[in-house]
């Protein structure tokens, strides 16, 4: 690269380093001793060794060949029975007509809305949607507004002042928002949306699927309200401490992302390993329902902070406040990374509580002490 690329993006990095938003990558081992709490292992599945050993006794059983690659898009030669398997499960459990696999979460929300979208189409959403969601909404060239977060008002009057000149209205909220871990109203959404013939509601459940619901599928299946939601998103890289994610939604749409989405048809498939270890625990329901228990109990520790949910945010302020306060965290052994922008707004910078059913007692309190000091200040 010649020096005048290259200084330009050093002053790129300088410049982040002065505002103390710049990143780095750090290796796992720097966890060594810690207690992670800025990870998505809700459950503790992917922290358990015991489950993994279940997981390769139970493919022992069924003869199947630990394939570790597909190499493939399912739609070139990679497609097979254990995608299928798992695609079936997931539809048994949710109800839902149709469900289809996906590699990421990312690629779900970047290529689901284009696929869909046509030109009369506009998307309106929650002013706090995931960055995936706003990549998917710009890459499909759909007029797009947001609402106030989780402001019903501010919807309803977007609705009625712009659904009646489109051919498809798309809301799109999260179920659990994962910065904020505050809760949509997805009942009062739902009752917006059957007042119009045109709108399709697309719920994100990435940070609620596996720790809410009997069947593992989420806060809308907890809250019986899944037959509303046209298209579901959930995800096997948080609380399932796997990878790879989903849609639930009609035959019809699935055919139609089967053929256009292009995060889906371009992708080489997640390993037909991965897929089975998520059919296992969608077989094996009580390893996750117990833990889902235990979970909420250690939610309820936080109540008295204003936590929702196992996502508890500690809003400090600046870039600058947040750095210092991960660094009383780690120093107190909690590995607790600070959260600034792009992906909170400036002046919300904060540290991100990520609470799992495997956290101890002992840890918990010590952890809540620390915490309420945080608010004292």
């Amino acid at each position: 690269m010649n020096s005048n690329n290259e200084s330009y993006y050093r002053e790129l990095i300088d410049g982040l380093s002065i505002s103390g938003n710049r990143r780095y990558l750090k290796d796992s081992e720097c966890l060594e001793g810690l207690i992670n709490l800025s990870g998505n292992d809700y459950l503790g599945i992917a922290s358990e060794s015991s489950i993994q050993v279940k997981f390769m006794e139970w493919l022992k059983e069924r003869e199947f060949p630990s394939l570790m690659g597909s190499c493939s898009s399912r739609l070139l030669c990679a497609n097979s029975n254990y995608y299928s398997l798992l695609e079936k499960r997931l539809s048994d459990l949710s109800q839902k007509e149709a469900a289809l696999l996906f590699n990421s979460g990312y690629h779900v929300n970047t290529g689901v809305l284009p696929a869909l979208v046509c030109r009369e189409s506009i998307i309106i959403a929650d002013k706090l949607v995931h960055a995936s969601l706003i990549d998917g909404i710009k890459l499909s060239g759909a007029e797009f507004e947001r609402f106030r977060h989780n402001d019903i008002d501010h919807l309803k009057k977007i609705l009625s002042r712009r659904a009646n000149s489109f051919k498809k209205v798309f809301v799109v909220v999260e179920s659990l928002y994962s910065m904020d871990g505050d809760f949509a109203d997805i009942e009062a959404i739902i009752q917006l949306k059957e007042q119009y013939n045109n709108i399709i509601l697309y719920v994100d459940e990435a940070h609620s699927v596996g720790v809410y619901g009997h069947t593992l599928m989420g806060y809308c299946s907890y809250n019986n309200l899944l037959d509303s939601v046209d298209i579901l998103v959930g995800t096997f890289g948080k609380a399932f401490g796997s990878y790879g994610a989903f849609v639930l939604c009609s035959q019809t749409i699935k055919d139609v992302l089967i053929n256009r989405c292009r995060s889906l048809i371009y992708s080489t498939i997640i390993p037909p390993i991965t897929a089975m270890f998520n059919l296992f625990l969608l077989d094996n329901l009580e390893i996750m329902r117990s833990r889902q228990t235990l979970l909420q109990t250690k939610v309820g520790y936080f109540k008295h902070l204003g936590a929702c949910s196992h996502i508890v945010p500690i809003v400090v302020g600046s870039s600058q406040n947040a750095i210092v306060a991960s660094q009383t965290m780690i120093n107190h052994g909690f590995y607790l990374l600070p959260i600034r922008p792009p992906t909170v707004a400036e002046g919300s910078c904060r540290l991100r509580l990520s609470l799992s059913s495997s956290l101890s007692d002992e840890s918990l309190f010590k952890l809540v002490k620390i915490i309420e000091r945080f608010y004292e200040n």
